[in-house]
């Protein structure tokens, strides 16, 4: 809509060379610009204050990804609504010992059932974190010493 009535704008003001119509369409194309200023700077304040968080639909991908992937442990799933569309971040633990095919065949499985399940476009971000149990220990790294006492 925006571009039509700059295109418009534009036309009229080649044919007619009126002053006046020149800068009753600058007025109408910077209108747009302020509204979507406008939506930005709420989509913002929104993200700010944590109000854009959808909490049902949160609670309905984590509860379907439990009874989908039963051996798979969540540790996080954040559902937030930007513009028209949804981000969603799934955070799971995984087993050091798996491979990275595992993982991405795993990921692909994630994001196809959480696309299917939103109503509107969404992106996934499946990221995994190292389930460390008692046989995977955390190995501290030593202090090197460069030179000797």
């Amino acid at each position: 809509v925006a571009s039509t009535m700059s295109t418009l704008g534009i036309v009229f003001t080649v044919y007619t060379r009126s002053l006046a119509i020149e800068l009753l369409f600058t007025f109408i194309t910077m209108l747009f610009v302020a509204h979507s200023l406008i939506e930005i700077l709420v989509d913002i304040t929104l993200t700010l204050t944590g109000r854009n968080v959808d909490h049902a639909l949160k609670a309905e991908i984590l509860s379907i990804l439990t009874q989908r992937f039963q051996d798979v442990e969540f540790k996080n799933v954040d559902v937030r609504k930007t513009g028209s569309i949804y981000i969603i971040s799934v955070d799971i633990l995984v087993d050091p010992d798996k491979t990275i095919r595992e993982i991405h065949k795993l990921r692909s499985l994630i994001t196809r059932q959480v696309q299917s399940l939103t109503p509107h476009l969404s992106h996934v971000d499946v990221r995994f974190y190292p389930k460390f149990t008692s046989k995977h220990r955390v190995v501290k790294p030593r202090k090197r010493r460069w030179f000797k006492k």
